[in-house]
């Protein structure tokens, strides 16, 4: 999974701070799975997605200002599509991270997030599946009900090393009501209309980034066709932009919640990349949009 997955990430560990609590901000444990239907376009490349995620983290307090929370994520993501060559299709990404949350003056909080991981088919396991990436995040809270931070990802895959600015807020304009954002990867406002129940507009970007190591891909016709002429495909990134709303129900004690989300993909596109990580020629589809559905599990904290 690549850096705007990350964005995502953090910014459900991140969103819910305040000054008071700042410690109270990743979800002990969340699973989740979400389907994207192939549209049916006869015109267009059809892209099926099934997706599962889990997440774990331990927050642990190391003094009144510090918090050190350590987690661990696994995601998988299958691709399917007509004309896909054989063996293609189950992409994992498993990632360690270590984030650390220090209270400052001033109402400042400064949060550092350190990942590393590997993802691809798993077919073959090498150095080209392993990506890191590092956070710079201060929070500025202006008030109890309003926060603004800037930020910055440095995102490493596949040999290149990327930037990218990001901005996070939080913003109450009455009680029950909070508008959310961590740019560029997440928009969202949300009502929590009863203490079991919560309701949520949202907008989110994902993007995942995998090692191709499947002989049957690389040993393939098509792939030594290309052979003669440039080269393969060592790399796939899938990235959608999605609008929708999601239900959240409270199952027990303040701590477990069931999720639901539905809506729309704005945006789809598959990219095959060779061992240079340059996109291949024709190696860029853009899909037709579909529906989706998703539903988990999380564990707050109490």
């Amino acid at each position: 999974m690549s850096r705007t997955t990350l964005c995502c990430a953090v910014a459900l560990l991140i969103l819910t701070t305040s000054p008071a609590a700042f410690a109270q901000i990743p979800r002990i444990a969340t699973v989740t799975s979400q389907y994207a239907p192939t549209p049916g376009n006869p015109r267009a490349a059809n892209l099926e997605v099934s997706s599962f995620s889990a997440t774990a983290n331990v927050p642990l307090k190391i003094n009144p200002r510090t918090y050190l929370i350590p987690g661990l994520s696994y995601n998988l993501d299958e691709l399917r599509f007509e004309g896909a060559p054989e063996g293609f299709g189950a992409f994992h990404a498993m990632n360690l991270s270590l984030l650390t949350i220090r209270k400052l003056p001033q109402d400042w909080l400064l949060a550092v997030r350190l990942a590393g991981g590997l993802a691809g088919d798993f077919e073959g396991v090498d150095d080209g599946m392993l990506r890191a990436s590092i956070l710079v995040l201060g929070i500025k809270w202006f008030s109890s009900n309003l926060s603004v931070g800037p930020g910055l990802i440095g995102s490493y895959s596949f040999g290149g090393l990327t930037p990218i600015p990001v901005l996070n807020v939080k913003y109450k304009p009455i009680p029950g009501i909070a508008i959310t954002a961590f740019l560029p990867a997440l928009a969202q406002i949300g009502w929590l209309a009863h203490e079991r129940l919560e309701f949520v507009l949202l907008m989110n970007l994902n993007s995942g980034s995998y090692a191709v190591r499947n002989p049957d891909i690389l040993n393939g016709p098509a792939c030594q066709a290309r052979l003669a002429a440039s080269s393969c495909v060592d790399n796939v990134s899938y990235t959608s932009a999605k609008v929708g709303a999601e239900v959240n129900v409270k199952l027990w004690n303040d701590m477990l919640w069931l999720d639901f989300s539905g809506g729309r993909t704005i945006y789809r596109r598959l990219i095959s990349k060779d061992a240079d990580n340059e996109r291949l020629d024709g190696g860029s589809l853009y899909l037709p949009n579909t529906w989706y559905l998703r539903s988990g599990l999380s564990l707050r904290p109490p």
